[in-house]
């Protein structure tokens, strides 16, 4: 709660900034995020929805980073049954930044993840797969990107024991044990499934 409260304060000091703003916010997003993941409270999901809305609609800073948290909170206080008091539609702000993304073009390796996250949002199970075989084999993507995408996909997304799970974690954790340093918490054992089986 310090590093919140710290990064609370920066927010102040910072709010007119067009870059550090939007990087502050995030990462009060981010510590809203986990503090939902670690203790479940829905106060905390909806604080981290509020801190990524904002960037997100001012489409500043990396608003695509913003953007796909909102879209992955968004589904799960819907799979949760939490009440935002937002009407804003995660599907819809998927499509957006795909679109985005189509226009502007990937501003780098984590848009491969994100346009992945967006495919999940909008439950199209092809889609997902087709964007997951970007990451996986690029050589300029590390163990800390890919587990970061696979951290996302299990604390957040809930993905283990899903059928799109089934196929798309075991992936990603065998590309993480490619990357030097990389290591994983195995979800199960035997053989990885190839993504272009349906």
């Amino acid at each position: 709660m310090e590093a919140l409260t710290s990064l609370k304060l920066m927010s102040q000091k910072y709010s007119d900034d067009p870059v550090e703003g939007p990087e502050i916010g995030g990462l009060i997003g981010r510590a809203y995020n986990q503090l939902f993941i670690n203790e479940g409270d829905p106060e905390t999901l909806r604080a981290a929805i509020a801190a990524y809305r904002f960037d997100w609609e001012r489409r500043q800073g990396d608003y695509r980073w913003h953007g796909i948290n909102l879209v992955a909170l968004l589904s799960r206080a819907k799979r949760d049954g939490i009440h935002t008091g937002s009407a804003l539609d995660p599907a819809e702000i998927a499509q957006q930044i795909l679109d985005d993304i189509e226009e502007r073009g990937a501003n780098g390796i984590w848009d491969y993840a994100t346009s992945m996250e967006a495919a999940i949002g909008q439950q199209d199970d092809d889609a997902v797969l087709a964007s997951a075989q970007k990451p996986v084999p690029h050589s300029d993507v590390d163990a800390f990107e890919l587990a970061s995408t696979l951290r996302q996909l299990r604390e957040v997304w809930c993905l283990e024991g899903t059928a799109i799970g089934n196929k798309l974690l075991p992936v990603l954790e065998y590309a993480v044990l490619q990357r030097e340093g990389g290591s994983v918490h195995p979800v199960q054992l035997g053989k990885v499934p190839d993504l272009t089986e349906r």
